[in-house]
């Protein structure tokens, strides 16, 4: 079921370009950037105004799956953008909800030593939201959402999702890598890839 709401979501995405009145809202506010096939780096790879961001958007979509797999009760946050791409993605596999604890787990490491200080979501990650949602099915992964503008979309993820962010960059002067050890990564000092 999941996979089939999930295929819905993007295919109306990708016809339309929005999810529909309803979902307009949330079309902005949620994303998962992938910008690595491997979490860990691909947090290491967020700005440091996403590790802050994305570690909390991370913990309300995992608790939304939570919530869409029927064990709500058990998660502090409430549910979110229930029909958002993003969250039918977490929420049509274990692989793919394990990938996202990962990648928030990082986020939350990223956060630490950028800021020297714990995130809240911190405790989520290795409590409450470390446990997966025992309806969830153990199918193999799906691929990764694409929630971008046509022009950035490519068949690898990895590559829409650093194309995607290479625009958001040039138009932000907040994203920054002050914080990081790692500094900015090196793919994204390549030219403008795509339009907003």
């Amino acid at each position: 079921m999941s996979v089939i709401l999930l295929t819905a979501a993007t295919a109306l995405f990708n016809q339309t370009g929005d999810f529909g009145p309803r979902h307009q809202q949330e079309k902005l506010n949620v994303n998962i950037f992938v910008l690595h096939q491997s979490a860990p780096l691909a947090a290491a790879f967020h700005s440091d105004v996403h590790v802050v961001k994305m570690t909390l958007e991370t913990a309300q979509i995992l608790a939304t799956v939570h919530h869409i797999h029927g064990n709500g009760d058990a998660v502090t946050y409430k549910a979110t953008h229930q029909n958002h791409p993003c969250v039918q993605w977490a929420a049509a596999s274990f692989a793919n909800y394990r990938w996202l604890l990962t990648l928030g787990q990082s986020l939350a490491k990223q956060y630490r030593m950028r800021y020297g200080k714990e995130h809240a979501c911190t405790a989520l990650f290795s409590g409450e939201l470390s446990k997966v949602p025992p309806a969830l099915t153990r199918a193999p992964s799906v691929p990764f959402a694409l929630c971008m503008p046509d022009d950035c979309k490519d068949a690898d993820p990895v590559e829409a999702y650093r194309k995607y962010y290479q625009q958001k960059y040039d138009q932000n002067d907040w994203m920054t890598w002050d914080r990081s050890t790692y500094g900015m990564p090196g793919w994204m000092h390549s030219k403008k890839v795509c339009e907003i």
